[in-house]
Order: C-alpha cells, then structure tokens, then sequence
C-alpha cells in the first residue's frame, strides 16, 4: 500500500498558508471597503474615512450614554427631508439634458476641426 499523503503536512504548506492568508485579507478588505458603511466612500485608500466614521459613531454613543449630549431620533418622521417627485424628476432632466448638450458640443467640435460638415 502506498503511504498516505497528510494534506496539513506537505511541502507547500507554507504557500498555502500565504496564499491563503493574503486572500482572507482580499477578502476582508474588500468585505470591509464595500459592506460596512457603504455610503461613505469605498475607494481603495480611503479607509481611513470609514475608521474615522467609526470612531466618531463610538464617541457620540459614549457621550450620550454617560449623559454628557442628548440621544438624537434621526428617524423620527419630522426631520426627514422630503421632495416631491416633480421636483426630483426635473433635477434628474437637467442633469441629462446637460450632458446631452455637452456631448453634442464635443461632437460638433470633432467634427468642424476634421471639416466634415
């Protein structure tokens, strides 16, 4: 019978556990970068923003557990802001509507500078 190969003891062991500790850390950065708080920014290299929203999270809930600031409701009703959706819809229009007319520009000037018209 041939001897049994133990998988915990062979000889990439080493590189199985680099390789797989670097993907742990892929795998938790980007976990970290792209789940946990995602509103703020999830660029790669501004972690430090979302530790510092982190930070100030803990500060203000410490605060207002040892009584020095008073608790804030941001879910109560009267301090959301609402629009209508004319308004919304005639932002977003604007917003289209001007990068159409920047795109047309842009294609009119290539096209007047190569003489195609």
């Amino acid at each position: 019978m041939g001897a049994m190969v133990n998988p915990r003891h062979d000889d990439n062991q080493g590189n199985d556990r680099v390789n797989s500790k670097s993907l742990r850390l892929k795998f938790a950065r980007d976990t970290l970068r792209n789940q946990l708080l995602p509103h703020v920014s999830v660029k790669e290299g501004d972690e430090y923003k979302k530790a510092f929203f982190v930070g100030y999270m803990t500060y203000r809930l410490i605060q207002a557990h040892l009584g020095r600031t008073q608790e804030d409701d941001r879910d109560y009703y009267g301090k959301k802001r609402l629009d209508m959706a004319g308004t919304l819809l005639a932002h977003i229009f604007r917003q289209e509507f001007r990068k159409v007319i920047a795109d047309m520009q842009k294609l009119l000037e290539k096209d007047i500078n190569r003489r195609k018209f």
